[in-house]
């Protein structure tokens, strides 16, 4: 007997070591292993949000200026809209800047009745009113009023432009106009 464990005795001891390694990996090994998976994948998280974090932090200067430039932009455009009580002072800027081009201003008619609610925000109200212009004008005139307009300081948007020969006056044709006017209510 003791000649068969002499001769398994290598084996026995290899078998106790595999026994030893398969405890160890089952009962301590498994479950750190386990945890470092978890760690691992919120490390990867954590990883990609320090990155995006890092892009943010760089970019930030630009997020700045663009914020600058657009509270520039939001002044620019609340000074461009008027009142609605300055109506009649706003038909009077379109009426001098006609005269300025050299166009002569036929009808100038604000469309009350089909002004329409384009934004609220809290108790103030932003319409938008359509007026009609009928001018009598060449297309050179034409051309430096309507870039007057754009350019000055009402808010507008040009909806609708008719040109109709004047069988009168061939070098001044007949120009209806419908410009919506953005303008500050209650």
């Amino acid at each position: 007997m003791n000649f068969l464990l002499e001769r398994h005795k290598n084996l026995i001891i290899a078998l106790f070591l595999i026994l030893l390694f398969i405890l160890d990996f089952t009962l301590l090994m498994g479950p750190q292993i386990r945890i470092l998976r978890k760690i691992g994948a919120k490390v990867l998280v954590l990883s990609s949000d320090l990155r995006k974090a890092k892009k943010d932090i760089a970019s930030q200067k630009e997020f700045k200026d663009k914020l600058t430039l657009l509270k520039g932009k939001i002044e620019e455009i609340g000074a461009s809209v008027k009142p609605e009580e300055e109506l009649p002072s706003i038909l009077d800027t379109i009426s001098r800047t006609a005269n300025r081009t050299s166009v002569k201003i036929t009808q100038l008619k604000p469309l009350k009745e089909e002004r329409t609610v384009v934004l609220k925000t809290g108790k103030t109200l932003f319409y938008q009113i359509p007026v009609l212009i009928d001018v009598r004008c060449g297309y050179h005139e034409l051309g430096k009023f309507l870039n007057e307009l754009e350019r000055g300081d009402l808010f507008l948007k040009i909806i609708a432009l008719e040109v109709t020969t004047n069988q009168d006056d061939i070098l001044h044709h007949l120009v209806r106009l419908t410009i919506q006017l953005f303008v500050l209510g209650k």
